[in-house]
Order: structure tokens, then C-alpha cells, then sequence
């Protein structure tokens, strides 16, 4: 430790290398013996010493550290290319997971120093690098490492064509995409999702959130391909029809989370057919899946919600059907099969009432969370609402 006593606060002043010297302990060393840490959170250490983290910050801490295992850059934004070369050049036998949220002047070039030589990492975290794209994603599939997660949420400049690229190069191994809110993607049709489906057996984790839009070819296919699959999310389901969801229900057995937004086309006649397809083809989803948001899906009437309880009911704690075409009826069906609800989600249902808020609130005793967003004040009240409300405990 006198390394770093020395390395850090030989310039300063009694007080501030004080504060300097806490802050260094607290993230960067464990343990009676106050060993260096292998995982290292530089945007808490910059919180606690207000100084802002730089390319020489990282290059510091890279070569004081060159066994690094887990960095996490998150909000670091002077960090650039630069950072990304001294991370490739001192850490890149041992380090695993790198997350880079919010790094803004990240570009491939940086990505390519990482690429080349860091060929234990197993998980990458972009999100809301504004300036990665398709280049970025090819220089990302073409790396020497066999990544299992890679996240790039928010990074709107990715089509379609650098989702081709990482299923086609890292489908074997990639278990964890996260794509929510490219808002590129899905500009071209399902190519993208196609090409998941394809080629990434392994994923257990999918999220495609906040794209453009979903297509029955797409849906199919990662429904065929993907048969892992615990977590699957999407939306822009405009134009799917009943056929593609089906394929969903009866051919991912592991579910646990599903979300299929805005599937405006969906009618009870198909909500059925998925639930029946459950019951023959795919029994175990019954108690696997946990969660489910189907908000947006404006056909689904109380016949679709009671297909869906019947089938479901029993293993969820999360429930979403905001914006459908619903009565009180379906708060009766929900109360009766999903006694489990912890979260439930009525929001612009517009033909609820205050019966809906005593249905629930006196049936579901797990429930912790109730949604009714945008419905009239006149059809449910706030003194309704209120009547179940808690009132605050007072302090002592």
C-alpha cells in the first residue's frame, strides 16, 4: 500500500491527501490487509473524490493495477479512445467484464485496441454510446473473444446490418443481447431478428426494445431458434399478427419475463390459440413464466384476458395489459387466477371503474403495486385510491 500512498498524495496537503487516502481505500481496496480490488467502479470513485476521471486516470490505475478483472467506466466521460488503449495494454490477460455506460467519445477505433487483444473478456456494456454504429459492431464481431453478454442500449446509430454482423461472428457464444432502444433497428424489415434467430442458439436473454418494428418472419424465427430463451422483450409489434405470437407461447419453455408491446393486431381468437398451444405444446411455461407485459394489445378484450389467467395465472407476480379494451370483468378474472400479482399494470384500460380498485385491493393480498394511469377521474376516483393507501407512519 505505501505504492499508493506515495503514487497519490505525495503532492497534497495534510488534509486533502487525507480525504484523497479514504477515498482511494474505500474503492480501491479490501479486506483487513487492504489488498487491491480486482473490480474496480471508477464513477463511484469519482463521486466520492469529485474528481473528474480522465484517459490518465485509467492509465494510472491500469498500470497499478494490470490484474484487473471488472471495470466499470459508467459516466466517465472524458474517458475516449485513448482510455480504451491503456485498458488493452495492461489489463488485457485477466480483465472480464468492461462497462463503458454512457462513455460519449467512444468510437471503433477505441473498440479495435480492445479487440485485439483482450481475449478473456466475456461481457461489454455501451449503452447510450452515442457514437457507435455498424462499423463499431463489425470491429466488435471480428474480436478475439468469446463474449457472452454485450449490451448496447441507446446506441441509436446500429441498424440492422451490425446486429447481422454480431449474430453471425458471436452467436455460439452470446447469451445476453441487449438492443433496447436502437431505434434503428427494424428499419429494414426482420433482418436483424432473422439473423438472431439464426444464428444465436445459446441467447437466454433478448431485449429489442424501442425498435422500429417487429415482423412474423422475425418473431418466428427467433421463437425457433432461440429455445433457451429466459427473457425476451420487444415492441414495435404493429404489424404482427396471431401466428407469430403463438410461436412464442409454445416454443420457449424457460420464460420467465416476456414483453411484446403494441400488438395492436392480437384478438382474443388468437389469445386463445396461444394459451391452448401452452396447454399441449408447452406446459412448463405455466410455471416458469413470471412476468408478462402485453400493454398495447387494444383488441384484448376480457375473453383474451381469461384465456391468459386461466393458462398463466398461478406463476405470475407481474402483469401488464395497460391500454386494452377491458371492463371491470378482467379485474374479477385477475383477482380470481393470479393470486401471486405483486405489480399490476390497468393503465388506459378507459372502461374500468371504482369497482375495479375494491375488486383487487381486497383479492390480491400480495399486491404492492397498482397502475391506473390515464383513466377518468370520474370512472375511478382518488378517493377510491386513497381508501387503500396506507397512511405514513408517523416518526417518533
Amino acid at each position: 500500500m505505501s505504492v499508493i500512498y506515495s503514487y497519490r498524495f505525495s503532492v497534497v496537503g495534510d488534509s486533502q491527501g487525507a480525504k484523497r487516502l479514504s477515498t482511494v481505500l474505500n474503492n480501491f481496496c479490501v479486506g483487513l490487509n487492504q489488498e487491491l480490488k480486482t473490480d474496480i467502479d471508477l464513477y463511484s470513485y469519482s463521486v466520492a473524490s469529485g474528481e473528474e476521471v480522465t484517459n490518465a486516470t485509467l492509465q494510472e490505475l491500469c498500470q497499478l493495477i494490470p490484474g484487473l478483472v471488472r471495470i466499470d467506466l459508467t459516466k466517465c466521460f472524458q474517458v475516449s479512445d485513448v482510455g480504451m488503449w491503456c485498458i488493452s495494454s495492461h489489463c488485457f490477460e485477466t480483465l472480464k467484464h468492461l462497462v463503458l455506460s454512457d462513455c460519449n467519445q467512444l468510437t471503433h477505433v477505441g473498440l479495435r485496441s480492445l479487440s485485439l487483444t483482450c481475449v478473456n473478456l466475456l461481457s461489454l456494456d455501451f449503452t447510450n454510446c452515442k457514437l457507435l454504429d455498424d462499423v463499431a459492431m463489425t470491429t466488435i464481431a471480428t474480436g478475439c473473444w468469446a463474449l457472452k453478454i454485450l449490451i448496447m442500449e441507446g446506441c441509436i446509430r446500429i441498424t440492422d446490418a451490425g446486429v447481422v454482423e454480431i449474430s453471425k461472428q458471436l452467436g455460439k457464444t452470446l447469451q445476453v443481447l441487449n438492443l433496447n432502444y436502437c431505434t434503428k433497428v427494424g428499419d429494414f424489415g426482420s433482418r436483424g431478428l432473422v439473423a438472431v434467430g439464426t444464428n444465436c442458439n445459446a441467447l437466454k436473454v433478448l431485449d429489442i426494445k424501442g425498435c422500429r418494428r417487429v415482423e412474423d418472419i422475425g418473431l418466428k424465427t427467433i421463437a425457433n431458434g432461440c429455445r433457451g430463451l429466459e427473457s425476451l422483450k420487444l415492441s414495435g409489434c404493429t404489424t404482427v399478427n396471431g401466428p407469430a405470437i403463438i410461436s412464442i407461447f409454445e416454443n420457449l419453455p424457460n420464460l420467465n419475463t416476456l414483453v411484446l408491446n403494441d400488438c395492436t393486431k392480437l384478438q382474443d381468437k388468437d389469445l386463445k390459440m396461444c394459451f391452448d398451444g401452452v396447454s399441449n405444446n408447452n406446459a412448463s411455461l405455466r410455471d416458469t413464466l413470471t412476468s408478462l407485459d402485453m400493454s398495447g394489445c387494444e383488441r384484448m378484450t376480457d375473453e383474451g384476458v381469461y384465456a391468459m389467467c386461466n393458462c398463466l395465472g398461478k406463476s405470475l407476480y407481474q402483469l401488464n395489459i395497460s391500454g386494452s379494451s377491458i371492463t371491470d370483468t378482467s379485474s374479477s378474472i385477475v383477482s380470481s387466477y393470479c393470486k401471486r400479482l405483486r405489480a399490476l399494470d390497468l393503465s388506459r384500460c378507459m372502461s374500468l371503474t371504482d369497482d375495479s380498485v375494491h375488486i383487487v385491493a381486497r383479492e390480491i393480498t400480495a399486491l404492492t403495486s397498482l397502475k391506473l394511469d390515464g383513466i377518468s377521474a370520474n370512472r375511478v376516483t382518488l378517493r377510491t385510491i386513497m381508501s387503500y393507501v396506507s397512511p405514513p407512519v408517523p416518526s417518533t
